[in-house]
C-alpha cells in the first residue's frame, strides 16, 4: 500500500508526501499538443527529501520517459536521488548497473530535480514519465513537486 499526504507549498498547489512504503512506483502521462511542434523537450521529476527520509541513500532508482508508438524514443536509466555518500563516477565498477547515469540536482527554489529523459515534439505525442523504486526496504520522507516538461537548452 502506498501512503501519501497532500500537501500546499504554494497557493492551490498540491504535492505529494510519501509517509511510509516498501516498493515505490511514480508515473504519469502527458499529451504533447500543447506544446511546440519541432522543439527538443527534457523531462524533470521535481522532488524534496526530508531530512528523516529513508531508503533513498547510496540508492539508484528507475527513471524513465516513453515516448507511446515510438519506442526509438524511450529512455530508461538509473540515478540517485539522494547523493552517495562516496563519490561515484560512471561506469564504476562498485556500482552494480551499467546504466546508472548520475544523481539530482538541487534547484535556486530549494527543491531538487533528475532528469527523466528528453524527447523532439514533432507531432503529438502522448508520455508516459516516472520512477519505480521497488527494492523491498522501507521508503519514506519523499515530497513528489511533480513532473517539469521545458525545451532543451542549447549548448
Amino acid at each position: 500500500m502506498i501512503c501519501f499526504t497532500l500537501l500546499f507549498f504554494e497557493v492551490r498547489r498540491e504535492v505529494a508526501e510519501l509517509v511510509k512504503v516498501y516498493f515505490l512506483a511514480v508515473s504519469g502521462w502527458v499529451d504533447t499538443s500543447t506544446l511546440e511542434e519541432n522543439t527538443r523537450y527534457e523531462a524533470y521529476l521535481v522532488y524534496s527529501l526530508r531530512n528523516n527520509a529513508t531508503g533513498f541513500k547510496n540508492k539508484p532508482v528507475e527513471v524513465f520517459l516513453n515516448v507511446i508508438g515510438h519506442e526509438d524514443q524511450n529512455s530508461k536509466q538509473k540515478v540517485f536521488l539522494e547523493a552517495p555518500a562516496t563519490p561515484w563516477t560512471p561506469g564504476e565498477t562498485s556500482v552494480t548497473s551499467p546504466l546508472l547515469h548520475g544523481h539530482s540536482v538541487q534547484r535556486d527554489d530549494g527543491w531538487k530535480e533528475v532528469k527523466l529523459g528528453e524527447f523532439l515534439n514533432d507531432q503529438d505525442k502522448e508520455l508516459e514519465v516516472g520512477m519505480n523504486h521497488t527494492e523491498g526496504k522501507l521508503k519514506t520522507g519523499i515530497v513528489i513537486r511533480g513532473i517539469q516538461i521545458r525545451p532543451k537548452l542549447q549548448n
